[in-house]
Parts: C-alpha cells; sequence; structure tokens
C-alpha cells in the first residue's frame, strides 16, 4: 500500500510541476492490449482502450505527462511519466495505477508503461507498448500493445 501511495504522490508532485510549464501535447488515442498467455484462462487476449494524455513542455528534455485510459470491462490505467521527444518518435516511460476490472490479471496494481511512438503528421501518431510490474510481484506476466493517437494541441 505504501508503495502506491508513493507512486500517485510523485505523479502529482509531477503534475504539480508541470502546470508551471507550457502545454506540449494534449492528445486522445485508441489502444489495444495484447496479453495472449496460457495464464489468462477464460479471457479473450486482447483489450481495447480510449485514453487521454496531457504533456507539459519544460524547455529540458524530459518532460512530465499523465495520461488515463479505460476500456469498457472496466479496467482503466493512470500513469504519470516523462516523455522525450527526438525527430519524428517519442520515448515514454512511468509508473501507473492498473484496476484490474474484468480484464487480465496483470500481477498488481502497480505497472509501469513504457511505450515509443512515431509523428505520422503533426496530429497523427502510432505507437507500441509495453505494461509491466517491474518484478514487483512474483507474478509478472506483462503484456503488449499498440495505440494510434490525435493531438489536439498540434499547429
Amino acid at each position: 500500500m505504501k508503495l502506491t501511495q508513493g507512486i500517485c504522490i510523485i505523479a502529482a508532485l509531477g503534475a504539480t510541476y508541470a502546470q508551471a510549464a507550457t502545454i506540449k501535447e494534449t492528445s486522445v488515442f485508441a489502444s489495444v492490449l495484447n496479453y495472449s498467455d496460457e495464464d489468462y484462462d477464460g479471457l479473450t487476449d486482447y483489450q481495447k482502450f480510449i485514453g487521454y494524455q496531457q504533456t507539459w513542455d519544460t524547455g529540458h528534455t524530459l518532460h512530465p505527462e499523465v495520461s488515463i485510459e479505460a476500456s469498457n470491462d472496466s479496467v482503466y490505467y493512470i500513469r504519470g511519466g516523462m516523455r522525450v521527444y527526438w525527430n519524428n518518435f517519442s520515448f515514454a516511460f512511468g509508473p501507473g495505477y492498473y484496476h484490474q476490472g474484468n480484464g487480465p490479471d496483470l500481477g498488481g496494481h502497480i505497472q509501469f508503461k513504457s511505450n515509443i511512438r512515431y509523428n505520422l503528421t503533426p496530429k497523427w501518431h502510432i505507437g507500441i507498448y509495453h505494461l509491466s510490474n517491474a518484478g514487483l510481484k512474483s507474478y509478472n506476466p506483462g503484456a503488449d500493445g499498440i495505440a494510434i493517437g490525435y493531438n489536439f494541441s498540434a499547429k
């Protein structure tokens, strides 16, 4: 429980710091999370999500961001993290809170998301990502996903 509270505090501090910066990106996305594994008996092998992401420009290399995504199976994931931009690519990593709902057991509420994204245009991007509890629990199946998003703040 203390680890969950600590991660929530870190995410809140990151978001508070980010409020002093300008918005770099506001986007919505749709994704499909694949968790094909024999441990997921009786569940479909993928989960569809819609989400929202806010990234701030700090004037430095690391840009804080927060995101929330949800599925129609009462699964949701709330994350705080950092993003780095390089040419048409961006890379992000951060901890988050995973609520299983009627979806897969990923080995606990704390899940780390890492992703790589490519900007097709200034407004549209595609990407791949991975969710994992990073070995915090003995059960750590992980899951991989693909996403497409639209950036409202791009010019």
